[in-house]
């Protein structure tokens, strides 16, 4: 069976220039034009080879965030998942989540990691950019069964209500700091 990969981004499709069939020629992404050089044959490889290293990019426009995740797969379940969360605006912030998910070669779902969650600020206030690795456990069995792995970025908003409680205490935590100074200094200066 013959496939085209398209571009949720831009939606076109993976095309091999001019159809060449040299070793190491640059692929592109192209109009789709129906040419047999933008069909893709895909064959399973049968058991995984470790480490598989997966990587996503996405925008979350909702809320002005870079999500970038890069996760490696360990033949003894481990998975390891570094993902750099950066605001793009001056006074705002967000939440984004991230999870991965692994299906089998007949695209069943086998299992997904537990969701995590990472908070920015605006560029102007706080953090407005971080990275954060998390490392969590499958079973080697259900590893071995691994054909696709998908990485899942999604908005993971508090809500303004808690947002408010967050920013209060976090106030309330920085006024107390500033207090504490002026009291030392009327101290030292009285």
């Amino acid at each position: 069976m013959l496939v085209a990969f398209v571009s949720a981004a831009s939606q076109k499709v993976l095309d091999v220039p001019g159809g060449s069939q040299e070793n190491g020629v640059r692929i592109q992404q192209w109009d789709d034009n129906g040419n047999p050089q933008q069909h893709w044959q895909v064959v399973p490889i049968g058991k995984p080879s470790f480490p598989i290293r997966v990587q996503r990019s996405d925008y979350l426009a909702g809320m002005h965030i870079d999500v970038d995740s890069s996760v490696t797969l360990y033949a003894e379940g481990r998975i390891v998942t570094v993902t750099h969360t950066h605001e793009r605006l001056a006074l705002t912030g967000g939440h984004a989540g991230v999870q991965i998910l692994f299906y089998d070669a007949n695209q069943h779902h086998l299992w997904d990691t537990d969701a995590r969650r990472y908070g920015v600020d605006g560029k102007w206030i706080g953090q407005s950019d971080r990275e954060d690795t998390d490392t969590q456990f499958a079973d080697p069995d259900t590893m071995g069964q691994v054909a696709y792995v998908a990485i899942k970025h999604f908005e993971s908003p508090n809500g303004l209500p808690q947002d408010i409680q967050n920013w209060l205490a976090g106030a309330r935590q920085d006024f107390g700091y500033v207090a504490g100074i002026a009291t030392d200094i009327g101290t030292i200066l009285g």
